[in-house]
Order: C-alpha cells, then sequence, then structure tokens
C-alpha cells in the first residue's frame, strides 16, 4: 500500500496576504495532510481575521510532522 505524506506550503511573507489566503482556503476546503510553513502568531491571527474556527497544531520539526501529528 502506498502512504501519502503530507503536503507543506509556506505563508510566504508573515505580513503580507499568505497567511489569509491559506487560512480561507482551509476554512472553505477543509483539507487533510497539509502543513504550513510559517509564523504560528502570524497563522492564528489570520484565522481571527477571518473569523473561522480552525485547529492549528505547532510542529517543531520534519518527523512528527511526517508521522501525521499534526
Amino acid at each position: 500500500m502506498t502512504r501519502i505524506l503530507p503536503l507543506a506550503i509556506t505563508m510566504g511573507d508573515a505580513a503580507g496576504i499568505g497567511p489569509e489566503i491559506i487560512a480561507r482556503h482551509f476554512a472553505a476546503e477543509k483539507p487533510r495532510d497539509l502543513i504550513v510553513v510559517g509564523d504560528l502568531a502570524q497563522m492564528e491571527r489570520a484565522i481571527r481575521m477571518i473569523g473561522a474556527e480552525i485547529r492549528v497544531e505547532c510542529v517543531e520539526g520534519p518527523i512528527p510532522a511526517a508521522a501525521g501529528r499534526m
């Protein structure tokens, strides 16, 4: 059986629109197996800004992320 690993994307400039675009995508699509690489506080701010209820967990390295502990 083939194991599909999570996809990692960067939020780009934390002061730009990247965090908001990612938050809106999570709110609309509810994607699975996606890891956002960037500043946790900025991602949480973007989620609050759009009024979404999205759970965010901090992953401190590639091993927990690859194990699906997001």
